[in-house]
């Protein structure tokens, strides 16, 4: 395990109402274009959600779908 500072720990998490974080790797496995969709819905009914997904692909063809699906969803911006 990498080593991480002590003051790592004492950053406070900041929620900010109607963000969804996804921080995990961008594969099929996890589903990422599964979620993608799901958001759609929920952008339906809650417009000032977003969604912010940070993660490592290695499936790169994996993540261009998911980006092409997110443009494809009229989603970019949220």
């Amino acid at each position: 395990m990498p080593w991480l500072a002590d003051s790592f720990f004492e950053i406070k998490p900041q929620r900010i109402p109607g963000r969804i974080f996804y921080g995990e790797s961008i594969i099929p496995r996890k589903n990422i274009d599964g979620l993608i969709k799901a958001f759609a819905i929920v952008r339906d009914v809650h417009p000032e959600a977003e969604l912010h997904l940070a993660g490592h692909s290695s499936d790169s063809e994996y993540g261009r779908k998911c980006k092409q699906l997110v443009s494809k969803l009229g989603i970019e911006k949220k």
